[in-house]
């Protein structure tokens, strides 16, 4: 017994209906090759939803005209056109936020976001941003490389000016990066190379010194998460590698990495509960590369303490400390903490957690422990977290408030 299923077509020509792209941009997300690939819904859908996700367009209609499969056997391939109807986006948009720290004070932020420059789906972003301890603008020029809004060439430049209980810098910083997805282990990563030049005068402690550096730099992410804005299972992990050399274009040498990621899981099925689990670690070589600490500006080094450290310290108050007591920051870093979370009514949660961590030359110094208690309220602008902590390590320290508003990844 045989059946007999008809002729089996291809995608035939695709016609764009719009005046803004140049054709060209609008076929980096064909999902399929025009006159060569078989007809299968599957790849018509992947098509339209790579023009939806490219935050060019308000509207995305995407036709094809598939002959009746009762009419008679064609001769030969038969081609199926496909025609597509696009409505763009406007091509400005403006936000504004606000938000509060215990860290950084009250902060703010306004952003304008060119979604389209020219007839190549160039875009361009500025950015200005305002706390008590740093002021900055940043501008992105960004060139799609592929089918999706992640997979671009940007060139950036910024300015950033940070004054500190720890350290006072003035940094301005030009920059090319590679931003692109790769899949490890069957999960979507963010993957992003570059090379950045860093321009940072700075005093920390009694040291003032100006930086100079030019360096490669390449980062990996991995971000999931049932809700970003409340979640309950979740994780991200960042993996962050850069170095300069003092014989190419910087005057002094490191090599850096850091590891970070958080963990959300709810325990034993309990949907009232939650484990919130964060690690940082951080590792500096300097006499590899002939380099000296000394001359590593406020950026390069490492801090602990804060909200988002070991709570029950001041922010960036934990590290290695000079002559006359000051903290100058350390070639490492090593953070921990771990946090349970109940809701008691509604959005209201209480929450128990333990810090440790502490920033160093040497991973044999003594780390410094945090432990409180807090109250989480999730209100219509994200997580409002109210924590009260005690410094274990420093005897006769008083409590330490910490607030912070934003989602947990």
């Amino acid at each position: 017994m045989s059946f007999d299923t008809g002729p089996r077509y291809r995608f035939g020509d695709v016609t764009f209906k719009q005046d803004l792209f140049d054709k060209s941009v609008l076929e980096r997300f064909l999902t399929f090759k025009p006159n060569e690939d078989f007809y299968t819904g599957a790849a018509l859908l992947g098509f339209k939803n790579a023009l939806v996700n490219s935050e060019y367009f308000d509207e995305v209609e995407v036709k094809s005209e598939r002959p009746s499969p009762t009419r008679d056997k064609p001769v030969g391939d038969k081609r199926v056109p496909v025609i597509v109807t696009l409505k763009p986006r406007k091509p400005n948009k403006y936000s504004a936020g606000i938000g509060y720290g215990t860290d950084t004070g009250v902060r703010g932020d306004i952003e304008w976001k060119r979604r389209y420059v020219n007839r190549y789906g160039h875009r361009f972003s500025a950015k200005a941003q305002w706390s008590q301890i740093r002021k900055g603008v940043m501008a992105r020029y960004s060139i799609p490389l592929g089918l999706s809004s992640d997979n671009f060439l940007a060139i950036t430049a910024s300015y950033k000016d940070e004054n500190t209980d720890t350290s006072e810098s003035e940094v301005w910083s030009l920059g090319i990066s590679k931003h692109h997805s790769r899949i490890l282990f069957n999960r979507k990563l963010s993957e992003v190379i570059g090379i950045e030049y860093r321009d940072e005068r700075y005093a920390i402690g009694s040291d003032v010194g100006h930086a100079k550096l030019l360096m490669p730099n390449i980062n990996w992410s991995y971000v999931n998460a049932d809700n970003r804005i409340y979640t309950q299972h979740g994780q991200k992990i960042k993996l962050d590698v850069r170095g300069a050399w003092s014989r190419l274009g910087s005057n002094t040498s490191f090599l850096q990495s850091r590891l970070s990621g958080t963990f959300i899981r709810q325990p034993f099925s309990l949907t009232n509960g939650r484990i919130i689990a964060r690690g940082d670690v951080g590792y500096s070589s300097i006499s590899l590369l002939d380099g000296d600490f000394h001359d590593l500006p406020p950026s390069i080094r490492f801090f602990a303490g804060g909200d988002r450290s070991v709570r029950g310290y001041d922010y960036q108050a934990l590290g290695p400390k000079n002559l006359e007591g000051q903290v100058i920051g350390g070639k490492h870093l090593l953070v921990g903490s771990l946090e349970y979370e109940h809701k008691i009514y509604g959005k209201w949660s209480l929450a128990a957690f333990y810090d440790v961590g502490n920033a160093f030359n040497d991973f044999s110094e003594p780390l410094k422990h945090g432990a409180g208690l807090g109250l989480r309220w999730q209100s219509p602008v994200g997580l409002i977290r109210i924590d009260v902590a005690s410094a274990l390590s420093e005897e006769g320290q008083p409590l330490r408030l910490h607030i912070t508003i934003g989602p947990d990844l």
